[in-house]
């Protein structure tokens, strides 16, 4: 005779508001490991920046991501100062090597008209050096055997 076992319903995770299944001593996986591990099944209070005025949550050394990468790369958590422009009397916003963007481009127009004629100046007349053709190719007679033909 078969005796038929009458199957039993999982219990649950006995923490308030937790329908996970239980796994041990009454608690489901999560719980159980975060009791051995904090000594409770409290979740652990989420940490924020340390910076002063900084609401952003914790990434690493008590930082946030931002303040974590300037410590990191700058040796500072305060921000860049703002730069301006290094022409005399231009307040314009520092955009490269210097100078705000209306300045630098008028950098980068004169160095090209300089360089167009200082290459104005220069013999650039195509040589065989210079195109890569072989000084000699003008002289040298095409075998017949070099001669693409076109199939029909």
């Amino acid at each position: 005779m078969i005796a038929r076992t009458r199957q039993k319903k999982p219990k649950q995770c006995s923490v308030k508001g937790c329908k996970r299944a239980n796994y041990c001593k009454g608690l489901c996986g999560l719980h159980y490991s975060r009791l051995r591990s904090t000594g409770t099944t409290e979740p652990r209070p989420k940490k924020i920046c340390s910076v002063e005025g900084c609401t952003r949550p914790h990434h690493s050394k008590g930082l946030c991501g931002i303040h974590y990468r300037r410590l990191r790369y700058a040796g500072t958590t305060d921000p860049r100062p703002k730069t301006v422009c290094s022409l005399e009397g231009c307040e314009g916003k520092h955009v490269a090597r210097g100078f705000c963007r209306r300045h630098y481009d008028q950098l980068i127009r004169a160095k090209r008209q300089q360089l167009l004629v200082s290459t104005q100046k220069l013999d650039l007349t195509p040589t065989p050096a210079r195109t890569g053709q072989r000084q000699d190719s003008a002289q040298r007679p095409v075998s017949r055997d070099r001669v693409m033909t076109r199939r029909r």
